[in-house]
């Protein structure tokens, strides 16, 4: 598109050479005599003829093909918008595996027989390992969220992928689940934290900190006598064995 399209396409066309025509009148009608301002203005009428059929210019030694620069300028404005909808699109992507993931989390935790939840859970780590990960920001964000679902759905990413790299935060986690316990009574997000805390730090190949190996050990004892102290969470006890079970390899997993 030459500058002639550029301005009728954006109406500029009606007000170009008017004004540029309107100057020119006013200081041949003031007879003023011909100076740079009058030399600007004739440039600037000529301008959008010239540009269109200009192939090359010259400036110290350096060449510029006109032709090869418009070129340069499509191919780069075709990669930017390539790229920004290839971003777009990705982005849509992970939102909206988001969006189901924290669905069928949600579903989870309905009430129902702990079978049905179990078997629902599994088919969600089975598919998450077919998915795309989670990054470590929207990770650490889940972790953090007040949200039991949202908090679950990034214990199931922690335990297809484990990394040690938020292993502090998750260990905060342990106060997150015992606040659900004590609400709600439901103590399903506290197993999943469980199976994510064995695989990213007492499973893990990473180094991990002392002092987070002594925060877990804290922690897990504070939710364990938690749960001995509260006849109406845990009932069928599963929470407090998997504690004590993970609590005992605790020196394994330091050494």
């Amino acid at each position: 598109m030459n500058i002639i399209e550029y301005l009728k396409k954006n109406g500029w066309i009606l007000g170009y050479y008017p004004l540029v025509l309107l100057a020119l009148v006013v200081q041949r009608r003031l007879s003023i005599a011909p100076t740079v301002g009058t030399i600007l203005l004739i440039l600037l009428f000529v301008i959008p003829f010239v540009l269109p059929r200009l192939s090359s210019f010259e400036y110290g030694g350096l060449k510029v093909e006109m032709r090869d620069l418009r070129n340069e300028v499509r191919e780069t404005k075709h990669d930017v918008r390539r790229e920004v909808s290839e971003v777009r699109q990705g982005y849509e992507a992970l939102n909206a595996q988001l969006n189901e993931l924290l669905a069928r989390s949600r579903d989870y935790l309905r009430p129902q027989p702990l079978r049905v939840s179990d078997e629902k859970i599994q088919q969600m780590r089975d598919d998450m390992h077919r998915s795309s990960p989670l990054s470590e920001k929207d990770v650490l964000e889940g972790l953090n969220n007040p949200d039991a679902s949202v908090r679950v759905a990034t214990y199931l990413e922690l335990q297809v992928r484990p990394t040690a790299n938020v292993a502090s935060t998750l260990i905060d986690c342990f106060w997150w689940e015992q606040l659900e316990a004590r609400k709600s009574g439901d103590t399903r997000p506290l197993w999943q934290l469980l199976v994510a805390v064995e695989r990213c730090i007492l499973l893990s190949d990473e180094p991990i900190m002392q002092v987070d190996f002594r925060r877990l050990e804290l922690l897990m004892h504070h939710c364990l006598q938690f749960l001995e102290a509260t006849d109406s969470v845990d009932r069928g006890g599963e929470c407090k064995e998997r504690l004590k079970i993970l609590l005992a390899r605790i020196p394994a997993a330091e050494s």
